[in-house]
């Protein structure tokens, strides 16, 4: 992972060859082209594997023969397995991958993989039991996504019925496509099996029989387990035969809101839950008036039910949504009279406050945003609450007072959001801390796992690498020793397991505790790539951190309901742009955004053409604008930008963001950015 992460990680990183950077980042382009070559092992094994993605088996295979660690040894036989199936050489491949061993998702993969091989061998037996096996676990379950670079269960199942066919077993093999496209639905396995069903001259999916109906409504309940409420409300339609209670939720999740109208208004005797959804489909399409009442009729419905209360606030929100302030205020009075207790009174009575800064009743506006604080001091809202009303001490003509407010927000709440915007109109600056002298590796930690582990996570094979330190123990570690792991794990893109590590060195961002510690507890993935793009883009650097926090919560593994993929969480449509942009002529593969250095060299080229979109905003900072673009989208932002009539100063942009999502994310984001320059400070 980061180049420049820690100093400690590898004093020689600095001056690593091409290839290794570019290794890291996956551009196996430039790695591929660096005349001076790999000279060690976990290289050699990197750049086969580039050379596996762009289909040339025979030149990986040739590298691979250069591959001569022995603790790398097994890494080496797993791709040579995989580049000598695709050289056609199944009956090799089996061989060679019955001899690997290793742990996690890789050794998986090598399972499947000599199942592949037996299949194409002429051994559709003996492949069946080691791929079913492989079924059992994770993988397995509807719904599951590969892990990358291990065993994914649509690819399993494939070759499940690529050997029932070898073994003249069509109708199993029928029932393993079947399978693939009611359970593996986001694969591309599970359009290449529906193309195979239809080629025998059959429907597929037949809604009209009962084995098809069943095989709809498995793929129905994967797509819902998945939250892909559009594709599976498309299959509830081809069955025709849902409730309108099941189809109104159905139309609400997949936001198809006038869709949804129809379908609430015939269900005889809705739940609270049925109801409240139904006002807010109403305000969602448009029409403020009949949600209104509707919010009406969830009150009168059963007054105290906690969605009562909720439907009483929106009555106020909804106000507020169209910008009828006056009308809010009251709406909003009103709504704290008839549940003095509720569980919104803090949102509640922060509209009020901000209302009244809006219309500029600063009087009023103080005394309200005073009731904030003093009725939630613990309420996230009263940080803002604070930091407004520095803001109209301001602009009421009390300049010492604002500074006062505002630095008093920094001191309490120094990783909030309003702490970032106290030091951005104070024009204050985080000096950085010097890096921390590397420390030497413990010979407590000079086992196999660890050294190949740390080798994979220097080239960029970090899936590979977490399940080498996945074997290194954890519990019970001195602090040299966590001083030492942890920056491999960092480097491996296990950034929680790091911080899991050195939690208890860390104290609070820039302030107790130890330096090198928070560099694991707060660490800034591929560091040298991002930082200095970043800055080299006039864009702040600690941003995507920030966005990788908000995102993934450090995770490069995950996925999102929506198909979204690593650190920071980009989609395939929109990565395979920015792919072209950074990687040209090199193939694009969505699997490949769970590495973390790719991820984040995507990612940051995303948030630096945002930058380039809005830096002619006018706004003082168009940061809280591209924040704002990333969840949004930067047609929203454009539109509310539009509605000024002067650029707007950033903290009421922030504060005007009509979507309530995306008006928390650029909290958070801001937040958490605050919390990196805290520890890394605003200049390197």
């Amino acid at each position: 992972m980061g180049l420049g992460l820690f100093a400690f990680v590898s004093a020689a990183l600095a001056l690593a060859p091409a290839s290794l950077r570019a290794l890291q980042v996956g551009d196996c382009s430039t790695a591929l082209a660096d005349p001076a070559g790999a000279t060690q092992d976990a290289e050699r094994l990197a750049l086969a594997r580039c050379e596996l993605r762009r289909g040339a088996a025979p030149a990986a295979l040739k590298r691979l023969d250069t591959v001569n660690d022995p603790g790398l040894r097994a890494y080496a036989q797993l791709l040579r397995g995989e580049a000598q199936l695709e050289a056609g050489q199944a009956a090799a491949a089996g061989l060679t991958l019955q001899a690997v061993t290793l742990p996690g998702g890789p050794g998986e993969r090598a399972r499947m993989l000599r199942g592949r091989a037996l299949v194409e061998a002429g051994q559709p037996e003996a492949a069946r039991e080691l791929l079913s096996g492989l079924l059992n676990g994770r993988i397995g379950q509807a719904g599951a996504i590969a892990d990358p670079w291990g065993a994914d269960g649509a690819e399993v199942r494939w070759w499940l019925a690529e050997g029932a066919l070898r073994r003249g077993e069509r109708a199993k093999a029928e029932m393993v496509w079947s399978t693939i496209w009611a359970r593996n639905p986001t694969s591309p396995r599970a359009a290449e099996a529906a193309t195979r069903l239809q080629q025998g001259g059959q429907t597929f999916p037949d809604p009209k029989s009962e084995t098809g109906r069943a095989l709809i409504k498995e793929r129905i309940e994967t797509l819902d387990k998945l939250r892909l409420s559009v594709e599976a409300l498309a299959l509830r339609d081809l069955l025709g035969t849902a409730t309108p209670g099941v189809m109104a939720r159905a139309t609400f999740s997949a936001k198809a809101y006038p869709r949804s109208l129809g379908y609430f208004a015939q269900i005889q005797s809705p739940t609270m839950q049925q109801r409240f959804d139904y006002a807010l489909a109403t305000s969602r399409a448009g029409d403020y008036a009949a949600a209104a009442q509707r919010y009406e009729a969830v009150i009168a419905a059963e007054p105290g039910h906690k969605l009562a209360d909720f439907a009483s606030f929106k009555l106020g929100y909804l106000a507020y949504d169209k910008a009828e302030l006056d009308r809010a205020i009251g709406l909003f009075r009103d709504h704290l009279g008839r549940y003095p207790n509720s569980e919104h009174a803090d949102e509640a009575r922060w509209f009020i406050a901000w209302s009244l800064v809006r219309l500029e009743r600063w009087p009023e506006a103080l005394s309200a945003l005073a009731e904030v604080t003093a009725r939630h001091p613990q309420s996230g809202l009263a940080v803002g609450a604070r930091y407004w009303r520095g803001r109209v001490l301001g602009r009421t003509g009390d300049a010492a007072g604002e500074r006062a407010a505002l630095q008093s927000v920094m001191d309490r709440s120094p990783t909030s959001s309003y702490a970032w915007f106290a030091a951005h109109r104070l024009g204050r600056k985080v000096s950085g801390q010097p890096l921390p002298e590397p420390p030497p590796t413990p010979v407590s930690l000079s086992t196999p796992a660890f050294t190949r582990g740390a080798a994979l996570a220097r080239v960029g094979l970090d899936a590979w690498a977490r399940a080498e330190l996945d074997e290194v123990g954890r519990s019970g570690r001195s602090k040299a020793e966590i001083l030492a792991l942890g920056p491999v794990l960092v480097e491996a893109g296990d950034f929680i397991g790091a911080r899991n590590l050195a939690n208890s060195l860390c104290g609070s961002p820039g302030g107790s505790g130890d330096r090198a510690a928070q560099m694991l507890c707060w660490p800034r993935p591929v560091s040298g790539l991002v930082v200095g793009r970043a800055r080299a883009a006039g864009l702040n650097p600690n941003l995507p951190f920030g966005i990788m926090m908000a995102e993934s919560a450090l995770k490069p593994w995950v996925s999102s309901i929506v198909g979204a993929r690593g650190l920071m969480q980009l989609m395939p449509e929109v990565a395979r742009p920015l792919h072209t942009q950074l990687y040209p002529g090199e193939p694009f593969s969505p699997d490949a955004m769970f590495q973390p250095g790719y991820n984040a060299a995507l990612g940051t080229a995303e948030l630096i053409r945002l930058s380039q979109r809005f830096s002619k905003t006018g706004m003082s900072t168009p940061l809280p604008a591209i924040i704002a673009a990333y969840n949004g989208g930067p047609e929203a932002v454009e539109r509310w930008l539009a509605g000024y009539p002067t650029p707007p100063e950033p903290d009421r942009f922030a504060e005007d963001i009509s979507f309530t999502e995306t008006r928390q994310y650029v909290r958070n984001v801001l937040g958490y950015l605050q919390t990196w320059r805290l520890v890394y400070g605003d200049e390197d």
